[in-house]
């Protein structure tokens, strides 16, 4: 009998690991067909004007704006935490055009 349970046991551990290689092919297949995903042009020029506007001026504007108000509330506050923010959501937005373009253009 402890033998009919031992091979019992390899057997669910068999079915197991081919289970799991199964899903590792299909997520594999699936993770392909989403990487040719990014060849899509639809919104090409939408993406564009975003990332003009991001780099350019207003982005500028914007990101001086995040740091005066985190300046005055920290100020309010008395705690540097919303000067450091502020100046955190103002890198996030200078650098945030770069990190989206490097996602998508790493796998083409």
């Amino acid at each position: 009998m402890i033998t009919n349970n031992n091979t019992r046991y390899l057997n669910e551990d068999v079915l197991k690991k081919i289970q799991f290689a199964f899903a590792l092919m299909v997520l594999t297949a699936l993770f392909s067909v989403m990487a040719h995903a990014g060849m899509d042009t639809t919104f090409d020029g939408w993406v564009d004007a975003m990332t003009a506007w991001i780099e350019g001026s207003l982005g500028k504007g914007i990101s001086i704006a995040f740091v005066v108000v985190g300046i005055v509330m920290g100020v309010v506050r008395q705690s540097l935490i919303s000067f450091a923010i502020g100046v955190g959501c103002a890198l996030g937005l200078n650098y945030t055009p770069a990190v989206i373009n490097g996602m998508f253009t790493a796998f083409m």
